[in-house]
């Protein structure tokens, strides 16, 4: 399983309003270990679906259970 957290109001703070920045990226094999994937992309793209984050994660979305989580970031 690999969940996909995602922040909107950069997004929409930036005028891609309906896409989403990437904050994290778990991967859970099946023994509950978790894995951070977030240096395999880029968190500055605007994505528009979960699947794209996939896909540029090399995987197939097809291929892989995933799930978006909306988040909020925290402020400095």
């Amino acid at each position: 399983m690999i969940r996909i957290y995602a922040d909107y109001i950069t997004s929409e703070k930036c005028g891609a309003g309906g896409c989403f920045q990437v904050i994290s990226v778990i991967q859970e094999d099946a023994y509950g270990n978790e894995k951070e994937l977030i240096d395999r992309i880029d968190q500055g793209i605007h994505y528009r679906t979960p699947e794209q984050v996939v896909k540029d994660l090399g995987l197939n979305p097809s291929e892989v259970d995933y799930e978006l989580i909306a988040v909020t970031p925290e402020r400095s």
